[in-house]
């Protein structure tokens, strides 16, 4: 689990699973995780190869399933197979699962038991992904996350800069040009000369830079976008902030403090004290989804 939470859901009645399914969603975007529901409705839909090639951080599981097989049975096999996700089985017929439930113990374990009545199912679904993501949020969890988000956010500004050089004209081509000689270049005069990178007719060849291994950073390429969006009076906003601004202060920002600290302990960014908690983890989250939905639709717009 980064910003996403997965749950492999065994429900063959479409109708009751929507209105249950929104429920869920809503728990989740509680706490800033994007829902990715898998949805299956029988056994000869289920193979075990999926949970072992996929880490679900929850099983739903209805006990009657439309080719009349019961959910214990797909429980048993789940943990005979030592995968050891939690796992909610409910159903109507409250005796026929704990009877089920009884008759298979032990190879069923480690799992919970609910109703199917709408309110007392989402509020026990609500309860288990609070359990799960408290579990989750470590500081180790929390590094991982951030860190996979700015390696992706830092490959997509790459790969847009590389489109961006394709894609313009002559000028624009220049405009970029002039960018990196003015505001990147002085910083890396020792790297360029002792690299066998060319230049054509003593023109900065920005193609080659910007796929060069460890040359532009995150905050270069960041400054080249912006700098062109000035040179050719086009406004490149995320949320109405700073293109660069608003990455930097939403997450770049955090990356480096988080490398030194543990659960309960505080650090300073931008000026401001943060306790590393649950509410510190949704934060994250909500600032990585933000980013997720503004930044790569705000760049394909300059193309």
């Amino acid at each position: 689990m980064n910003n996403s939470f997965n749950i492999l859901w065994f429900e063959d009645n479409k109708t009751w699973y929507k209105m249950a399914c929104r429920n869920v969603e809503q728990s989740l975007q509680l706490h800033y995780l994007r829902p990715n529901i898998q949805n299956e409705n029988s056994q000869k839909a289920f193979n075990i190869s999926m949970l072992l090639s996929n880490k679900y951080d929850l099983i739903l599981m209805d006990y009657k399933l439309i080719d009349g097989t019961t959910g214990d049975q797909i429980i048993s096999e789940i943990r005979k197979a030592n995968i050891l996700t939690d796992i909610l089985f409910y159903s109507s017929d409250e005796k026929g699962m704990n009877n089920a439930v009884k008759e298979a113990i032990p190879d069923i374990d480690g799992i919970y038991i609910t109703k199917r009545e709408h309110s007392i199912f989402s509020k026990k679904v609500e309860l288990l992904i609070s359990k799960i993501v408290r579990r989750s949020e470590d500081i180790v969890n929390l590094r991982g996350m951030v860190l996979d988000a700015t390696s992706n956010f830092e490959l997509i500004t790459k790969e847009f800069l590389s489109k961006l050089w394709k894609s313009t004209t002559q000028e624009k081509r220049a405009c970029l040009n002039k960018i990196v000689n003015e505001k990147i270049l002085n910083h890396y005069k020792d790297f360029i000369e002792t690299t066998s990178i060319q230049f054509n007719n003593g023109e900065t060849d920005f193609e080659k830079l910007n796929n060069q291994p460890g040359l532009f950073s995150m905050n270069d390429r960041l400054t080249i976008i912006s700098e062109f969006c000035k040179e050719t009076d086009i406004e490149l906003k995320l949320n109405d902030k700073d293109f660069k601004d608003y990455y930097t202060k939403q997450l770049s920002s955090f990356r480096n403090k988080l490398g030194h600290v543990s659960v309960g302990e505080e650090i300073k960014v931008n000026g401001k004290i943060y306790v590393i908690d649950e509410a510190f983890h949704q934060m994250l989250r909500k600032n990585i989804n933000e980013l997720e939905n503004e930044f790569e639709p705000a760049l394909n717009k300059l193309l």
